[in-house]
């Protein structure tokens, strides 16, 4: 009987540390879940500023319109020139 006393006792030991772990993993869980809060707002934010972004890219000309707009600006600079030298 001393023997199954000792082991009873050792086994309620390894229970109580058991219940303290599982009370730290909770707490840790908990902690874990306010962080994600966090971060799933911070994320929202990011991904509207990511949003604003994009959408001024888009309004931004591609270098294929400064190159036409610069050609442009140079033939009706020449057209300009060549007219005021005819007719000069």
């Amino acid at each position: 009987m001393d023997d199954l006393a000792r082991r009873v006792g050792r086994l309620e030991e390894d229970m109580k540390e058991v219940r303290s772990d599982l009370k730290a993993l909770r707490t840790d869980l908990a902690d874990v879940k306010g962080l994600l809060r966090g971060v799933e707002g911070r994320l929202i934010g990011i991904d509207g500023q990511l949003r604003t972004i994009e959408q001024r890219f888009t309004q931004v000309p591609t270098a294929m319109h400064l190159l036409m707009t610069g050609i442009a600006v140079f033939a009706a600079g020449a057209s300009f020139a060549a007219a005021v030298r005819w007719f000069n």
